[in-house]
């Protein structure tokens, strides 16, 4: 393709490609140096003119021993360059290897026969979709997480869904047919279902009556491991306590055991699931496990006709801990009546 034909690249939406912490200690004292591919990816993106200042900064460790890729460091020309190119770099660099800067040469070789980075990114009709619906996390993931709050959203996603990555279609698909049968229809696609694992992925951003019963069924048919623990985690997400106490008790056992695993993998959203299923056993994990690496700020959103708006803002994980120690004390026999009360 001659230089006048190329396209513009498409537009990147990843925040961040790369940091050092991920890869093990950093500083001074660490046995090796997490930061040396990250570094000669900067230098080589750097060669062809594609870091902005923050990232020729970043370069010359102006930012300190934790280096890091993220999208204010390259030019939008390039980003789309990483989203194709550095994982495969990154599974190819093994520490106290060379890393291949010959992956990256060829594969900007072939970024460049097809795109003009000097030409300004074109979003896709999908790309919009995002950045209007879910720009606190650009992703198919964070644009699920708004459709749960916004129903209209999953019609304007099929609209837009075959501008999507091919590699995220059948999601897409599968949280599509879930949202048609939703409002107390999506037990019924269980037995319609081809893929079990598939629609439990797509539960937890389902606004259906019935997702903890049908999170409850698929659990019984989906091989466990780690993926389906972080799903049923997902779907039991913010979901009411009394549907899971409607649950025979295999099914209550089962998806608590999945959710208490999570809690070492991504606390927020394990301690949000507990609010649902949460026990005695549970308050002994979340007392053991102290406080997470990642406690901080805690954004909970509502839905409006814009977007998903901040509603509410909490310091720390201590309001879910309350939460769950609350709800940890109620079990399945109701509560009597004050008029029961006063005969006994």
């Amino acid at each position: 393709m001659s230089p006048a034909t190329r396209a513009a690249p498409p537009l990147s939406l990843t925040r961040r490609w790369d940091k050092a912490k991920w890869h093990g200690e950093v500083g001074p004292d660490a046995p090796h140096s997490p930061s040396r591919h990250i570094l000669v990816a900067l230098r080589f993106l750097d060669e062809r003119g594609q870091l902005t200042a923050s990232g020729k900064r970043e370069l010359r460790g102006e930012a300190g021993v934790d280096a890091a890729i993220l999208a204010r460091h390259v030019r939008a020309g390039a980003q789309a360059f990483l989203d194709e190119s550095y994982d495969a770099y990154l599974t190819a660099c093994d520490t106290g290897r060379t890393p291949p800067r010959t992956l990256l040469a060829c594969a900007w070789a072939d970024y460049e026969r097809r795109y003009d980075p000097s030409r300004r990114p074109i979003a896709s009709p999908f790309q919009l979709l995002i950045r209007k619906h879910a720009a606190e996390d650009p992703s198919l993931e964070g644009l699920l997480e708004a459709a749960r709050g916004l129903p209209g959203l999953a019609s304007l996603l099929a609209d837009v869904a075959d501008s999507a990555p091919t590699s995220e279609r059948p999601r897409i698909e599968t949280f599509l047919e879930a949202s048609r049968l939703a409002r107390g229809n999506v037990v019924a696609l269980i037995a319609e279902t081809k893929d079990p694992a598939a629609l439990l992925e797509v539960l937890g951003y389902v606004a259906d009556p019935n997702v903890v019963e049908a999170t409850a069924r698929l659990a019984r048919l989906v091989e466990p491991g780690p993926t389906t623990d972080a799903a049923i985690a997902r779907a039991l997400n913010w979901r009411p306590r009394r549907d899971w106490l409607a649950l025979p008790a295999s099914d209550q056992r089962r998806l608590r055991d999945a959710v208490h695993r999570v809690l070492a993998t991504d606390p927020l959203t394990a301690l949000c699931a507990l609010r649902t299923v949460a026990n005695a056993a549970s308050l002994k994990l979340v007392s053991e496990a102290g406080e997470f690496a990642d406690e901080g700020i805690i954004e909970t959103y509502k839905a409006t006709r814009t977007g998903m708006k901040v509603a509410k803002v909490e310091r720390g994980y201590d309001d879910l801990r309350r939460a769950i120690a609350k709800v940890a004390k109620v079990t399945a026999r109701p509560r009597p009546s004050r008029a029961r009360l006063r005969r006994g």
